[in-house]
């Protein structure tokens, strides 16, 4: 369990110690994720790989009539609304019918997820997780094992092409796990149990992105995964000094943030490997995998994706996806409105033969860097976003290098010790001696397209993280 007191440990402990307790973890997530179901589930996905799409069309069918009359029985949130609608689980047979249900939206989630519990359900008991944040509003989730193991059956199947569990790879995500304290290699601790080494977002100072660049040329990694942001850092850095991998991966995997075109470029240029972007959310509602063509395809045994449509751009159409998961039960979404976009290509078919729409693109979360005073790039702020109390969303702006402006929308019960604790929170994490000040607003700044950034940067002289083609 992760608590103040094990991260105290963890953060004062030697760095062989950090290693054995990021095993002891990693072998308890492994469990998790691949014991009890999951070869069962692994059977299936195989064989459900191959259904035609009018199996899957029933199947989803089936499975919607499931889930609603589930949510009616057993979970309270959904009973009181479709009650006070006069909706009963008769009146969802098809997926056309999903359009007589309202959305759930991340407010929603974020104000009633206690109430969103299947009747019955101990929170204790259950695997407890916390989505990204990175849209401003983080959320508590619930699964059970079976849940998770469930999900990662579906996730080997079909999101990592010619790799087996156990390949050697690394890992550039938010997790805070080398302690900022410290100031020399290694900026990365090692999972031995999942064969995995877990890179810090944490030290990406020009100075230190050296050690980051030999230990890839150093290590015979099988793939890469990660955020776009803190991958680009990196990459970024090995173009210029013109370093290059004697052993490139089979493939690099994106998740979590949107992956531009110059993104994908600068990866497969720089380490000379296929770029697979995927989709999928801490919420578990919605799987989109990415072919060899390059489309991208919804897994339609997963879960049902609506689009809503928001206008055309260039031969597709953008639109918001509205995602109905069929793995979470204890905690079901319904007509869930995660906040991403896509392209989706109307009426074309993949030379793959994949079934369902075909999705040119997906328009997710994006943001810039925060630029520290020591010289950092600070990429993602959603484990920080997760810490703050009484917040219902967040953003941060920043327009002179030594300082931030945290926006919140904030809630009655926000108080000074909260603001103080805000502060606190982005100062360590972020440190560089960087100020920070508190803006409490409304709403917060979006886009001409309507989306909301973690992070605006308008520090002059400075690019933007996002491809123009995302305005």
């Amino acid at each position: 369990m992760i608590n103040r007191v094990t991260m105290a440990v963890y953060n004062h402990s030697p760095v062989w110690v950090q290693n054995a307790m990021c095993t002891m973890a990693g072998r308890r997530y492994d469990r998790m994720r691949f014991g009890g179901s999951f070869d069962e589930w692994a059977r299936f996905y195989a064989e459900s790989a191959h259904w035609s799409e009018a199996e899957l069309l029933e199947y989803q069918r089936q499975q919607l009539c499931e889930l609603v009359r589930h949510c009616y029985e057993a979970v309270p949130y959904y009973r009181r609304l479709w009650e006070s609608r006069k909706l009963a689980p008769g009146d969802i047979r098809d997926v056309d019918d999903l359009a007589k249900l309202p959305f759930t939206t991340k407010e929603d989630v974020f104000a009633n997820h206690l109430e969103m519990l299947s009747t019955g359900s101990n929170p204790r008991r259950l695997f407890r997780g916390m989505t990204g944040g990175s849209t401003g509003i983080p959320l508590v989730r619930y699964f059970t094992p079976a849940e998770l193991q469930r999900h990662y059956a579906i996730f080997w199947d079909r999101m990592r092409p010619g790799l087996r569990r156990g390949d050697r790879y690394a890992t550039f995500q938010g997790k805070e796990i080398v302690p900022p304290h410290q100031n020399k290699p290694p900026y990365w601790r090692e999972n031995r149990a999942g064969n995995q080494r877990l890179y810090s977002m944490r030290h990406l100072l020009p100075a230190k992105l050296e050690h980051y660049a030999r230990s890839l040329v150093e290590s015979d990694f099988v793939y890469y995964q990660g955020y776009v942001s803190i991958m680009t850092i990196v990459a970024e850095y090995m173009q210029a000094a013109g370093i290059r991998l004697p052993r490139p991966p089979k493939a690099v995997f994106t998740t979590s943030e949107e992956l531009t075109d110059s993104a994908r470029a600068l990866f497969e240029g720089t380490w000379e490997t296929k770029v697979w972007d995927e989709y999928c959310q801490g919420e578990r509602c919605a799987l989109v995998r990415q072919c060899e063509h390059g489309n991208h395809h919804p897994q339609m045994d997963y879960g049902i994706i609506e689009y809503e449509p928001i206008g055309p751009e260039g031969d597709a159409l953008l639109a918001e996806i509205i995602c109905t998961g069929f793995i979470p039960r204890v905690a079901p979404l319904i007509r869930y409105r995660v906040g991403d976009r896509v392209l989706l290509a109307e009426g074309e078919r993949c030379p793959c033969g994949a079934p369902g729409p075909v999705i040119k693109a997906i328009r997710g979360r994006t943001g810039d860097y925060i630029l520290t005073p020591d010289g950092r790039k600070y990429p993602h702020v959603s484990l920080i976003v997760d810490l703050l109390r009484n917040v219902r969303r967040t953003q941060v702006v920043q327009e002179r290098r030594d300082e931030i402006t945290v926006r919140i929308v904030p809630f009655p019960e926000f108080s000074d010790k909260d603001h103080e604790h805000l502060v606190r929170c982005f100062r360590e994490r972020i440190g560089g001696d960087i100020g920070v000040r508190v803006q409490k607003v409304r709403e917060l700044e979006r886009k001409a397209n309507g989306k909301v950034l973690s992070i605006i940067n308008r520090v002059p002289g400075q690019r933007a993280q996002e491809s123009a083609a995302d305005d």
